[in-house]
């Protein structure tokens, strides 16, 4: 059917290796390009070292009951009367105070790195996703040390 000369089959099967050489470079740097770190996850192995807090241990210190047995109780992180300081309270902390998730505790420590940690607790504001009314609710639960 094709009349190639063995120099042109060479000069084909050439051309062909280096299309499929080019592909699988291609695929390999998208696959890596893909590949992010989850701050959130780094975060948290950072705070690992440091002492554990009060809020911690009391955490720790509480028997986990079945769901909706909780309200009211030591471990329910929400409703603790512990207070924590936003300038060394790592994610996990973060995200015990009320209103607040992975997210909003992630921007509250880029936003203290970036800036040095927070002057007073009204500075919070100042982090994206934290109005008034998130102030106030977190207010009694914080301090600055």
């Amino acid at each position: 059917m094709f009349d190639f000369s063995r120099t042109e089959i060479r000069v084909i099967l050439f051309l062909v290796f280096l299309l499929l050489v080019g592909s699988g470079m291609t695929l390999y740097k998208r696959s890596r390009a893909n590949q992010s770190v989850d701050i959130v996850s780094v975060i948290e192995k950072s705070t690992q070292s440091k002492p554990k807090s009060t809020l911690d241990r009391q955490a720790e210190g509480s028997i986990v009951k079945p769901a909706g047995e909780n309200e009211g109780s030591v471990g329910d992180r929400k409703d603790s009367s512990a207070k924590i300081d936003i300038n060394s309270a790592g994610a996990y902390e973060l995200e015990g105070l009320p209103g607040i998730g992975p997210v909003l505790a992630r921007r509250i420590i880029e936003y203290r790195e970036k800036h040095g940690g927070f002057k007073s607790i009204g500075e919070l504001i100042e982090v994206n996703g934290i109005g008034d009314e998130k102030l106030e609710t977190i207010g009694d639960h914080i301090y600055i040390e």
